[in-house]
């Protein structure tokens, strides 16, 4: 919503004239997030893989407590090839949210390009533990085994 008002000029405008009338809150940390990461998902699907990175990071800066923010950024990271802070982003995610299988096996896999094959392995039994018949961890699991 916030990416279709300030993109378009006549809406942009409109919501600059209430900002200056007082008629509009200052947006929390929390709404500033949100729109930082809705843009974000926006330059990802554009392949913007920079800008979405920028963008990701303030949404996981802005609202540390929300676990897709961390995530995202973690994926954005590893697209560009910075694995290990990759991992660090993505180990937040699972922090926030352990039972995410998802944010296990993306974990999962990039241990395995880091060469960590045990702890890989264990991100891969912890998602299909949580989701047997998760694709990405099975995937993982295949890799490990070779």
């Amino acid at each position: 919503e916030a990416f279709a008002i300030l993109s378009n000029p006549e809406k942009r405008r409109q919501y600059d004239s209430r900002l200056q009338g007082g008629g509009a809150k200052p947006l929390s940390n929390s709404e500033l997030a949100q729109m930082k990461f809705k843009e974000g998902k926006i330059e990802f699907a554009k392949y913007n893989t920079t800008s979405a990175l920028e963008l990701f990071g303030q949404a996981a800066y802005l609202d540390t407590a929300t676990a897709k923010y961390h995530y995202y950024y973690g994926v954005t990271l590893a697209k560009l090839n910075r694995l290990k802070e990759a991992v660090r982003a993505i180990e937040r995610a699972i922090n926030i949210e352990p039972s995410n299988a998802d944010y296990l096996a993306e974990a999962g896999h990039l241990y395995l390009k880091l060469g960590f094959r045990t702890r890989a392995k264990s991100n891969f039994e912890e998602a299909l533990k949580l989701a047997p018949s998760h694709a990405r961890a099975k995937e993982g699991m295949a890799l490990v085994a070779e």
